[in-house]
């Protein structure tokens, strides 16, 4: 009867060992992807935006960018040490949590922008972005605070320790008890984040219903075609990934829950740096005097016309 308890038990720690395993062979994954992307777009980096000059929208790129870099490279460095702690461990989970949470906030705010120039500098929909915005910062502190009210039980607070394998170098950290309420956390970023997209694809549809070409409206090279398309590929990207971490997360399997954080915080920098990419290159055809000088200079021409005679002037990029 012990020796089957001892088999039991050793197979719940191969078991955890493997999914831990696996959540740091993602990390690397993403970094790897990260950096690939980092070499091959340096050039594009490097022309439409470190030659020119620097506005906000600059700043919000760098932040996403270089920001996530850190945090990526350091986490792998730290889940991968053989002589890490529990500690030292949770210590970095919580840095990472809350330096990737910044940099998904920086490419919300881009993404704002961008929502802004589809809707015309609407001033109401400036107000209701501002004002959503605020609200769903607002909850992920309310629900930062609510996990770790129960102060003193490991109930209420995000619990790691260290899975040994058969040797240092097999050594990784796991996530063994996660606070009740951190579902919550996940379900407000998707909330905005699928806001956003509802409100681009609504406007989507009516720009392809007006030029009556829905199939090639994905294809185009302008403005409008662009904002909408990148923006509501982002979209559904970075949604299905936080449908992940909250299927993960409400269902309490905490061995899991380190599984798709990397992929949470690399594919907002990814996406949103060829977001930024693709609509500086439009303004920066050889046709035009130079690139705009503002993140408040690119903007879209109000609907239902397309045309480029009236420019508005909000910028995006």
């Amino acid at each position: 009867m012990a020796g089957n308890l001892e088999d039991v038990e050793f197979q719940e720690v191969l078991d955890s060992w493997r999914m831990t395993r696996t959540g740091n062979s993602i990390r690397i994954a993403s970094l790897a992807l990260l950096l690939w992307d980092w070499v091959l777009s340096f050039e594009d980096e490097l022309t439409l935006f470190w030659l020119q000059p620097t506005t906000f929208a600059s700043y919000l790129f760098y932040l996403s960018r270089y920001l996530t870099m850190f945090v990526s490279i350091f986490g792998v460095a730290v889940t991968l040490s053989p002589e890490v702690t529990d500690r030292l461990f949770l210590s970095w989970f919580l840095v990472e949590g809350f330096v990737g949470m910044t940099s998904c906030w920086a490419v919300e705010i881009i993404l704002q922008l961008r929502v802004y120039a589809i809707y015309d500098q609407s001033p109401r929909m400036k107000w209701f972005l501002v004002l959503t915005f605020v609200l769903q910062v607002s909850l992920i502190f309310l629900v930062l605070i609510i996990t770790g009210a129960d102060v003193g039980t490991e109930k209420g607070h995000l619990v790691v320790e260290v899975v040994k394998g058969q040797s240092s170098i097999n050594t990784r950290c796991m996530v063994v008890s996660v606070p009740p309420w951190i579902w919550a956390f996940g379900l407000t970023m998707a909330g905005y984040e699928g806001l956003l997209g509802v409100l681009v694809i609504y406007k989507g549809f009516r720009h392809a219903k007006h030029t009556r070409y829905y199939l090639s409206h994905f294809k185009g090279e302008g403005l409008h075609e662009i904002l909408i398309r990148d923006s509501i590929i982002y979209d559904f990207g970075i949604i299905l990934i936080y449908a992940v971490n909250l299927f993960l997360w409400i269902e309490e399997l905490n061995d899991a829950f380190d599984l798709a954080t990397s992929l949470a915080i690399v594919y907002p920098s990814l996406i949103g740096s060829h977001l930024m990419f693709n609509i500086r290159r439009v303004h920066h055809k050889p046709s035009m005097n130079s690139l705009a000088s503002s993140p408040s200079e690119i903007s879209l021409p109000p609907f239902p016309a397309d045309s480029t005679d009236d420019v508005a002037k909000l910028g995006v990029g």
